[in-house]
């Protein structure tokens, strides 16, 4: 796993899970472009001339880092190294595992403004009755599940709550009942059928993401094979007949998944 330091910007491999430090993991909707780990540069973050929403969002994450007394923070966008498929195949299996074992998840909701008082919802998006995209990404299902604990910042990193305060909020909005979000009870009791359903009005870039993004939720793995399309599908639930003996799950039908 490569963790980058809060304070240096600079990246560190930990591939033995005993020597890694306590770190924090970020959620968001990624921009048009983002830095990644062979375009980010430690200078550009440490210095104050280069402003961008790109930056900006690294230097907030690791500022509320830093505020909780954690060194050390995970950034899908730049911490997978996406041009080795060994690499990205390995994080896309692993890294439910890794938003479990966070310290703390931040969830960046870049299109929501809390000061924007007229609004009767939490989440909706800026000048606009509809809920933030977070919550329409297929990746973003399972980075709301696994955290332990999460806090939640709007477009200026202002906190708007933690994930157990507002878990009524997101149960309105993805319809994950308030109990598998505030602590009181663990989500995989929920059964297969009623946690794919929690993906069902999701979308992803990749039609494959679909079924990839659902493997932590489901507790299996898969060898990511981009180009197979539906395929990625019937394999999931081969999987899932393996692991679980269920054959309801071939009642689901996956949703459309490719955004315009």
């Amino acid at each position: 796993m490569r963790l980058l330091n809060a304070i240096t910007y600079e990246f560190q491999e930990f591939r033995q899970r005993s020597s890694r430090p306590p770190y924090a993991i970020l959620s968001h909707r990624w921009f048009t472009s983002e830095l990644t780990f062979t375009t980010l540069r430690p200078s550009e973050l440490q210095g104050k001339d280069v402003r961008n929403p790109q930056i900006d969002k690294i230097r907030n994450t690791c500022r509320v880092a830093r505020e909780d007394k954690l060194e050390w923070v995970w950034i899908d966008s730049c911490c997978i190294n996406k041009d080795s498929s060994e690499e990205l195949n390995r994080s896309i299996n692993a890294m439910f595992k890794w938003y479990q074992e966070a310290a703390v998840c931040y969830t960046f909701l870049s299109d929501v403004l809390l000061l924007e008082r007229h609004k009767t919802t939490a989440f909706k998006r800026e000048s606009s009755e509809k809920d933030s995209e977070w919550f329409e990404r297929g990746w973003t299902l399972q980075e709301l599940l696994a955290p332990r604990a999460m806090k939640i910042f709007d477009a200026n990193w202002l906190p708007m709550g933690t994930r157990a305060q507002l878990a009524p909020e997101i149960e309105r909005v993805t319809g994950i009942e308030a109990r598998f979000l505030d602590g009181s009870e663990e989500f995989r009791t929920a059964s297969i059928a009623t946690r794919l359903s929690w993906q069902a009005r999701r979308r992803t870039t990749e039609e494959e993401d679909m079924a990839y993004s659902l493997l932590g939720v489901l507790g299996v793995s898969l060898v990511p094979l981009y180009g197979e399309g539906r395929q990625s599908f019937w394999r999931l639930q081969q999987e899932l007949l393996k692991r679980y003996r269920d054959e309801s799950i071939f009642a689901w039908i996956a949703p459309a998944s490719r955004l315009p």
